[in-house]
């Protein structure tokens, strides 16, 4: 963490009035992300492809897309030279 600190430091984006914000939103999403994948995995082991299975892969995909645009506005915000692209 001392590592990425420094980096950010080194490029200004730490003091940057929206950078927290944004970056615990992406906190957020990122724990919600891990808590839906821990859920399908339960599933999967239980061989239980049912309403929930199918719930959770849903509301995992529609995760993934929140993250991905919240990544973007980090990206657009600060410039960066390389942008992700979701299919």
């Amino acid at each position: 963490m001392v590592l990425l600190q420094g980096k950010l430091d080194d490029l200004g984006i730490a003091g940057h009035p929206a950078f927290e914000p944004l970056l615990t939103i992406l906190m957020g999403v990122n724990a919600k992300l891990w808590h839906l994948e821990d859920d399908v995995r339960v599933k999967l082991r239980a061989e239980d492809y049912g309403d929930a299975f199918i719930d959770i892969a849903k509301s995992i995909h529609a995760t993934n897309d929140e993250r991905a645009a919240i990544k973007r506005q980090f990206n657009e915000l600060f410039n960066s030279e390389l942008i992700e692209e979701k299919i």
